[in-house]
């Protein structure tokens, strides 16, 4: 799993990755996400809430929060603890067609890690944190998308199907296994 990049002063928070240029954290005690850009300790952004109407405010532009949001609702903890502030929050509750998009989001990313994960011969992870799996998936599909470019694949697999296979595997890399 990544190591934090920057400084963080809250004992309380769990590290959830990179992405881009950001330290991604959920605090259960808050709780809230939080993307740190820097040690100083005001550069940073926070919000349940803006992780969840993120793609409302700029689709498409894959935002540190939505995506710390989203890692965040992949580990069952965390996500009870997140449902029951969304529940509470009467600023969260006027978007829950967001939110459910987000959870679906969740749900789709969940499933493919398990096909990875299965596809490269290991049990379906138990979602205890799905963020330290993102190494061994990401070498999962790197072995896939290796089988089907052998001398062997390459005499044996239609060269469509196995262009194909690697196609998928890059945009599953680009989609889930990479972190910048």
């Amino acid at each position: 799993m990544d190591t934090p990049r920057y400084s963080h002063d809250c004992s309380d928070c769990v590290f959830l990755g990179q992405f881009n240029k950001y330290d991604l954290y959920f605090c259960p005690r808050e709780p809230t996400i939080i993307a740190r850009y820097s040690s100083e300790g005001s550069e940073y952004t926070s919000g349940i809430i803006f992780g969840i109407m993120r793609d409302e405010v700029r689709p498409g532009e894959g935002h540190p929060l939505r995506e710390c949001l989203v890692r965040a609702l992949m580990i069952p903890d965390h996500r009870h603890v997140i449902n029951e502030y969304v529940l509470r929050s009467d600023t969260a509750c006027e978007h829950l067609e967001c939110y459910r998009e987000v959870i679906k989001l969740v749900d789709e990313r969940i499933q493919c890690q398990d096909e990875i994960l299965k596809l490269g011969g290991r049990e379906p992870s138990i979602h205890v944190n799905c963020v330290a799996n993102q190494k061994e998936l990401v070498d999962c599909v790197h072995n896939l998308m290796g089988i089907f470019d052998t001398p062997i694949a390459r005499r044996q697999i239609n060269s469509d199907i196995a262009e194909e296979a690697r196609r998928i595997g890059r945009e599953i890399m680009d989609k889930y296994g990479r972190s910048s």
